[in-house]
């Protein structure tokens, strides 16, 4: 006999589960999420409404859920990314001054380093000037090789492809990564600059836990993980008979569910506008 799972693997009365070798199977307690959660996502909020969301929905207390809440805030966080590709939000800049020789900084508060959109600063030329100003002389230099400024808008766009063609051999494109938390800017100017980091700024998180289209694909998402945690096991031996564990129709629901989510993301997002000329 086959039942799909959907009863605790623990009976009323207090009794074990016996595996096929007949040994009592041993399980973990399961608990609720706890309010305040220390994991989080990657914005410091715990998004617990959505975590219980997803537990009660999975069949938590009375279906033991495999899922870890790291998993659970893996698919809660890419939820909040896929919904913000296609909503409006607000986009921050933050300025920082710093001394000549550093390239590192910590994020600042606040901001989320997944939504950092761009960070810009004008590094000064290594192998040319300590001045900072090494652009600028290229260009004046460039247009009195070509003739002067007498046909200036020409001149002024061959100038500046000149100098992003002489910065990208020169391996001097300012450019920057996010490395074990930490901002990195290259290369490491030689004198004092300002940074610019310009960041999307996420709603607060009862807003997030609020928005039912972030709720229904984070729940969607932990089928597809909690669906291919139970395939790994597929069905096992109990004392009334054989026991399967439903993660092939679980992944097939939260598929159907992700497909049905982002067509309506779609329909909803903000038309680009019209362009004449």
């Amino acid at each position: 006999m086959s039942d799909v799972y959907s009863e605790p693997l623990i009976t009323e009365s207090g009794e074990f589960i016996l595996t096929e070798s007949g040994e009592q199977l041993t399980l973990e307690e399961d608990l609720p999420v706890a309010e305040g959660g220390a994991l989080g996502t990657s914005n410091g909020a715990s998004y617990n409404s959505i975590k219980n969301f997803v537990m009660r929905r999975l069949g938590y207390p009375r279906v033991k859920v495999y899922m870890a809440e790291e998993q659970v805030d893996d698919c809660i966080w890419l939820a909040i990314n896929r919904y913000f590709e296609y909503k409006d939000v607000n986009i921050r800049s933050l300025a920082l001054n710093a001394p000549s020789g550093q390239n590192s900084f910590e994020i600042p508060a606040g901001v989320v380093p997944e939504f950092i959109h761009e960070v810009i600063f004008k590094p000064s030329d290594p192998l040319l000037s300590l001045t900072g100003v090494m652009q600028d002389v290229y260009i004046l230099y460039y247009l009195q090789n070509a003739g002067g400024a007498s046909n200036f808008i020409v001149d002024y766009w061959m100038t500046l492809a000149s100098y992003e063609e002489y910065v990208r051999v020169l391996g001097n494109q300012p450019h920057w990564e996010i490395l074990n938390g930490l901002l990195y800017v290259y290369p490491t100017p030689s004198i004092d600059y300002n940074l610019v980091i310009k960041y999307m700024e996420l709603p607060s998180e009862t807003v997030i836990e609020n928005t039912r289209w972030i709720r229904e694909y984070s729940l969607a998402q932990s089928k597809l993980v909690e669906g291919e945690i139970r395939s790994k096991f597929s069905s096992f031996t109990a004392g009334s008979g054989e026991i399967s564990l439903n993660g092939d129709a679980l992944k097939a629901d939260g598929n159907q569910e992700i497909l049905k989510l982002e067509d309506e993301l779609y329909s909803k997002q903000i038309p680009l506008g019209m362009v004449i000329g």
